[in-house]
């Protein structure tokens, strides 16, 4: 249910799986998110608000996947 989605249970599921992210609305994903979901899984850098894309959170994407970007 989406009043069960808060930061603090985006923010685990983004640790266990980043593919969850994309999942997150927008106004939840925090810095520290992106990273963590970034780190499992480069592709889903495209699920990222553009405010929050960083040089480090791309190059931890392209460390991921190449084909990330």
């Amino acid at each position: 249910p989406a009043h069960l989605l808060t930061e603090a249970v985006a923010l685990k599921a983004a640790e266990q799986a980043g593919r969850a992210l994309q999942y997150v609305p927008a106004h939840l994903i925090t810095e520290a998110m992106a990273l963590k979901a970034v780190e499992k899984d480069g592709h889903v850098l495209r699920f990222v608000p553009a405010e929050l894309r960083t040089e480090i959170l791309a190059l931890k994407a392209v460390e991921q996947h190449v084909n990330a970007m």
